[in-house]
């Protein structure tokens, strides 16, 4: 989050959160995740919750945010840093926020839009939105102060931050809030949640509450104002430059933005970018922790305290709340010319979570589709399908029609309901199926895959061994585990070298054995399940040992 050189409103408020101990030293931003950087309070770098990211969950170079049962809720790019003199901790009151949101810029009204300038588009609730939400953890309770806040300056102002970053280099873009579905108001909807008092502790426990209330959808980006003093700004972004609409932050995950009072119209539009992907550490001028040393830019600041990176002011004279100085690291309003970095990594021009063009005239992207998790089934059992399929209203009206289908597999599969999200299948034969669901909107579609694995649980299970002899060693001890109703056991040696046999049973009792040259098979019905010894000897050579049981 920019430290440096932002608004002159934070003085009008200094008085109330100057700290000298925010003031002392440089604590880094989200660097490179080797080890979890100490909690710095007073700046709102609170750690706790996260852990060094890994790519298994896309989080390489970042953190992995942990639930209460460690489970891995998403990605993020760490806490951001509080402005310079601004104390965190330090309430600020209602009217010392009222006083700040008066000298926000917001964009002028225009066809499309409502009074405040927010872009009116669709119902106001269909397809991929930013979705507002006011939380406390169980205090203070100032929803009636806030949310109009909210509608009438924050949200107008993250609109403008966009929207004048998209006319820098030649382009239109709105931010599609969920808004009220009276038709004519496009007022933002400011949801209202009163949580545990632990809720606002830190980033994880927010998310963790917050996603308990229902709040999972991935064709969101949910933007917290937390009335706390924990925080100054977090958000989720997850690891991936692919250009196209197949990107991960492209609302294949359900993703949060948190900012607390104490930075309330200083981060809101920060996190949200990274919540569409910006900036990817691959950029041009991008830091290892997911933002840029290219000033002036919003995204831009010293995240590594210490170095390597070296802030430099390429574009000096630029408004320092704009995004992407030059446009070429991960805003670009447009389409970005060949051979530059733009053109072959992801742009989050494009992201389905901004309207480009003429107010309310968002573009149709194709339904976002996520097969569900692979699965196992027994043979003759049916394997429960679990499929996600979200659109955003376009074409209007249009249906959303979702297909399963059999993409590869040994045998025939039965669906229950093929144009069911939910649904499940059966198999005709054992082994590795792979189902594709389709979701169109009659215009555009989109497909995901994910595999069943069927096993058939009276089918033989067959172990085999082999070893060999010489002076030294003259017998070989093998063992497995079988709930065998049958078995069979086939010895293979020399055809001039005698090789013995001996199979013991779970209890030590012998019950079979076999002595002679070549190939040898003997057959026991009946043995108990467990854990069975096998001793083969011989003088010399080679042999192979192959068992075979019977469920």
């Amino acid at each position: 989050m920019r430290t440096n050189g932002r608004r002159s409103i934070w003085k009008i408020i200094a008085a109330a959160v100057l700290s000298a101990a925010a003031l002392a030293g440089v604590t880094p931003g989200a660097g490179a995740a080797q080890t979890v950087p100490p909690n710095d309070r007073a700046r709102g770098l609170v750690w706790d919750g996260l852990v060094p990211g890994s790519a298994a969950n896309r989080c390489q170079g970042g953190y992995e945010i942990r639930g209460r049962a460690n489970e891995v809720l998403g990605c993020t790019h760490g806490p951001d840093p509080a402005p310079a003199n601004v104390d965190v901790r330090v309430p600020v009151a209602t009217d010392k926020l009222a006083q700040m949101t008066a000298t926000l810029p917001a964009p002028a009204p225009g066809p499309g839009t409502n009074g405040n300038g927010i872009a009116c588009s669709g119902d106001g609730t269909s397809g991929f939105r930013v979705e507002a939400i006011y939380a406390t953890a169980g205090g203070t309770d100032r929803y009636a102060s806030i949310a109009p806040m909210i509608q009438t300056s924050y949200a107008p102002y993250m609109e403008w931050q966009y929207r004048s970053s998209a006319a820098e280099s030649g382009g239109e873009v709105h931010l599609p809030f969920v808004t009220a579905a009276d038709g004519t108001s496009c007022a933002v909807v400011v949801r209202h949640e009163v949580l545990s008092s632990t809720a606002d502790d830190n980033f994880s426990n927010t998310m963790n509450e917050l996603r308990a209330r229902g709040y999972t959808r991935a064709d969101r980006r949910y933007m917290v104002w937390m009335d706390a003093n924990v925080l100054c700004g977090i958000g989720q972004i997850y690891s991936d430059s692919q250009p196209g609409q197949g990107n991960a932050n492209n609302g294949y995950y359900t993703a949060f933005g948190r900012v607390d009072a104490g930075c309330w119209g200083y981060g809101e539009s920060h996190e949200l970018m990274h919540n569409l992907g910006g900036v990817q550490p691959g950029a041009p001028h991008a830091t290892a922790g997911f933002h840029c040393w290219d000033e002036n830019d919003e995204m831009c600041y010293d995240d590594d305290g210490s170095g390597p990176v070296v802030m430099q002011y390429v574009c000096g004279s630029r408004d320092s709340r704009w995004f992407d100085c030059n446009h070429d690291d991960y805003f670009l309003a447009g389409t970005p010319a060949a051979g530059t970095y733009l053109s072959t990594h992801w742009n989050t021009f494009d992201s389905r979570f901004l309207i480009r063009g003429a107010t309310g005239q968002p573009t149709n992207a194709a339904p976002t589709v996520n097969a569900g998790p692979d699965r196992s089934a027994q043979l003759g059992a049916e394997a429960s399908l679990d499929g996600t399929v979200s659109d955003d209203g376009l074409p209007a009206g249009a249906p959303v029609t979702s297909t399963w289908a059999k993409a590869a597999g040994p045998g025939t599969v039965t669906f229950a309901s093929t144009s069911s999200v939910d649904t499940t299948a059966g198999f005709s034969m054992a082994g590795t199926y792979t189902l594709s669901l389709t979701a169109g909107d009659t215009q555009l579609s989109a497909s995901d895959t994910m595999t069943v694995t069927v096993t058939d649980p009276n089918a033989p299970v067959t172990n085999t061994f082999s070893g060999s002899f010489s002076n030294r060693v003259r017998s070989i001890t093998h063992t497995f585990d079988s709930g065998a109703g049958s078995m069979t056991v086939t010895i293979k040696g020399p055809n001039n070298k005698t090789v013995t046999s001996s199979l013991y049973a779970p209890s030590g009792a012998l019950i079979a054995t076999t002595s002679g040259m070549g190939t040898r098979t003997v057959t026991v019905s009946g043995p108990a399940a467990g854990t069975y010894r096998l001793v083969v000897g011989g003088s010399s050579g080679s042999y192979t040992a192959t068992v075979s049981h019977m469920p």
